[in-house]
């Protein structure tokens, strides 16, 4: 198969044991909550809303900007919004002649490019393309039809996509986790395929990429799972529950994976969770508790004990 260049809430507090020992007790955290982009400090479990006039943010890797984006579906277009993370007020606009249906990624070590999902350009149904695009008014760059998911690797230079692989008819022909390296070199481009699945609805999505570029974590079938960024490799599930894990993302120092947990609604909202980032088994995720009561000794609660919670956070920063 070719990879194409670009050119709920818990129902009862469960009676088991915490699943991880210790407290993480430094470290920002940047997150969503409907309609508030948040930023929690591990030390004092305090948490403070940054900005709340748009929705779904997305922290640059150097919580420098930030972004969000409002469509604008009877013209077919996107308003994109990238802020000053220091100075929320100042802001710089980019209008796309496309409905996306993720807020874009910034690109590691670029000030002016990004990375989104967008509707798919043939119009296939439920199908997204991945777009490149400027801070300039429709400077779309580049495209890859129907990616479900993506993420840029901290090198800034390659790209890992959960895709459909179309043939020259566009008819389908495999489905893979794959790599892109030097995605944004039309001559230097190479790529390999880590995992095939079976069909779209099968792909990953939710993929993050660990801190050195070796691993990634990602949804699939509801848990988290990992795999090694090599041709050929398995992927291995880190957690289980009896809902939904999503949106997973790494500590600075890889040492910890924090995610949305017990989703049970496509909005995924839930209590933030955190587990170590490389266990020898799945992790069982406790049910939530009563009365936002934490379950475990490694999730962040604000200044009363209580359990903090996460919506519409497609992604997690943390510093």
């Amino acid at each position: 198969m070719c990879i194409p260049s670009i050119y709920n809430t818990g129902c009862s507090k469960k009676e088991n044991e915490p699943s991880n020992g210790g407290t993480i007790k430094q470290g920002t955290l940047y997150y969503s909550a409907a309609d508030e982009l948040i930023r929690y400090d591990f030390q004092s479990k305090q948490e403070i809303n940054v900005f709340s006039d748009g929705d779904h943010y997305r922290i640059s890797p150097d919580a420098k900007r930030f972004t969000w984006y409002k469509n604008d579906f009877v013209n077919g277009m996107t308003r994109i919004q990238i802020h000053n993370l220091s100075n929320p007020s100042e802001y710089h606009q980019v209008t796309l002649p496309y409905v996306l249906e993720q807020t874009p990624q910034f690109i590691p070590g670029t000030n002016n490019l990004y990375v989104a999902l967008a509707r798919a350009e043939d119009g296939a149904v439920k199908r997204e393309d991945l777009i490149l695009f400027g801070n300039d008014d429709n400077a779309t760059t580049a495209r890859i039809p129907h990616v479900k998911d993506f993420a840029v690797l901290p090198n800034g230079h390659d790209l890992v996509i959960s895709a459909e692989a179309l043939n020259t008819q566009g008819e389908a022909i495999g489905f893979a986790l794959a790599v892109i390296k030097n995605f944004r070199s039309e001559n230097e481009q190479q790529s390999f395929i880590i995992h095939e699945y079976p069909d779209y609805a099968q792909l990953p999505t939710n993929i993050a990429v660990s801190p050195n570029d070796q691993q990634i974590v990602f949804t699939y079938s509801d848990h988290l799972y990992m795999v090694d960024i090599k041709e050929g490799t398995v992927p291995k599930q880190i957690t289980q529950s009896r809902f939904r894990e999503t949106n997973a993302a790494w500590s600075k120092d890889g040492k910890y994976i924090i995610f949305t947990g017990n989703v049970a609604t496509q909005a995924d909202c839930g209590e933030i969770r955190i587990i170590p980032s490389h266990p020898q088994n799945p992790i069982p995720i406790p049910e939530d508790g009563v009365n936002n009561e934490p379950v475990d000794p490694l999730q962040p609660v604000d200044t009363k004990g209580k359990v903090i919670h996460a919506c519409g956070s497609e992604s997690f920063i943390w510093l």
